[in-house]
């Protein structure tokens, strides 16, 4: 089996290993989907269930696992997204997300090198997401914390870059975002080891690259989000071919 991920500003798309993870916790739309066999999946505490497809809303803990140790999955940013569009136009019937489900495969059955950046959403959903329409002022924020996931930008600099004050960003950050500014920041500084795996690097450089200030703080968040320590990602992702596009 080809083992590849594209990683895009907004979306991801992972074909690959995928063993028993612990609670996963992400800020994306996340879509499994099984390539070979049914996969056990169990979503906000709620009882474990074998499927073929299922779509996770972000920050919503979730278990998933798969016998075959292969998984397809696509993550879709919140922020990236209009939620209930998105839900309404492609989950909301077993017919849309079969429909999905198929294009996903489909779309990882290519080679990723083929697919630039703007194609993304024609090759794994068939169309256009429909986006989402942020304040200027929280988009200009998130930008910034994009451009740079590792860095140390804080609320208190958001507020002052956006003319607000720090109660009242922090208060419309979390009305357009549905998290905390801290939870925003803690999943995008996690997000960013993606790029990072198939670099060579000893566990404490990556660390430090990803913006944490010691292993142990980053062993911590990354299995908070993925139920995998580092170790054992950077063990999954051996011979993973990695495509970032900007």
């Amino acid at each position: 089996m080809d083992r590849m991920m594209l990683v895009t500003p907004t979306r991801i798309a992972y074909r690959g290993l995928f063993g028993t993870p612990g609670v996963r916790y992400f800020g994306a739309w996340t879509l499994y989907v099984a390539i070979n066999t049914p996969f056990e999946a169990s979503i906000d505490d709620g009882p474990s269930r074998s499927e073929t497809f299922v779509a996770v809303p972000p920050y919503t803990p979730h278990l998933v696992s798969t016998p075959d140790r292969e998984m397809a999955e696509v993550l879709v940013e919140a922020e990236a997204v209009d939620g209930c569009r998105f839900h309404d136009q492609f989950l909301a019937t077993p017919v849309q997300r079969q429909r999905v489900a198929a294009t996903i495969r489909a779309g990882l059955s290519r080679p990723l090198s083929s697919c630039p950046s703007e194609d993304f959403d024609l090759r794994f959903f068939g169309e256009r997401l429909p986006a989402r329409d942020l304040d200027s002022r929280i988009a200009r924020a998130i930008e910034r914390m994009k451009d740079d996931p590792a860095g140390r930008l804080t609320a208190e600099d958001c507020a002052a870059m956006t003319g607000l004050s720090f109660s009242r960003f922090t208060h419309l950050f979390s009305d357009q975002t549905q998290t905390t500014f801290r939870r925003f920041r803690a999943w995008k500084r996690a997000r960013g080891l993606m790029p990072l795996i198939a670099n060579p690097l000893n566990l404490l450089d990556v660390a430090l690259n990803a913006g944490y200030a010691d292993s142990t703080h980053f062993s911590h968040s990354i299995r908070q989000f993925y139920g995998y320590t580092p170790r054992d990602i950077f063990a999954g992702s051996r011979r993973l071919a990695i495509f970032s596009q900007p």
